[in-house]
């Protein structure tokens, strides 16, 4: 997880889904990056967190659905109890 997806000016996230590898439970989280792409979580904002425990979870919940400024934004592993090898996240986004 460490590439970073540039959002469109003024998008709002809509949907938020995390198919992973094994059952067992992970945490996954959509990020929108701080302003240092070095260290892209330091200043960051949870845009979404999801936790599941089967193969597959999808969240509309969003702490911060309002991106404003052609934000970056990344998949943060949070915990992996699953020991999943592979994780897939899929965002959905609304351009105003």
């Amino acid at each position: 997880t460490n590439s970073l997806y540039r959002i469109p000016y003024d998008a709002t996230l809509t949907n938020f889904d995390v198919k992973a590898s094994s059952i067992g439970g992970l945490t996954a989280a959509i990020r929108i990056a701080g302003p240092d792409f070095g260290d892209p979580l330091t200043s960051g904002i949870t845009g979404c967190s999801l936790g599941i425990e089967g193969l597959t979870g999808s969240s509309t919940v969003f702490d911060q659905a309002s991106v404003t400024a052609g934000n970056f934004v990344l998949l943060d592993i949070f915990s992996n109890d699953s020991g999943s090898t592979g994780t897939q996240a899929f965002l959905t986004f609304e351009s105003r």
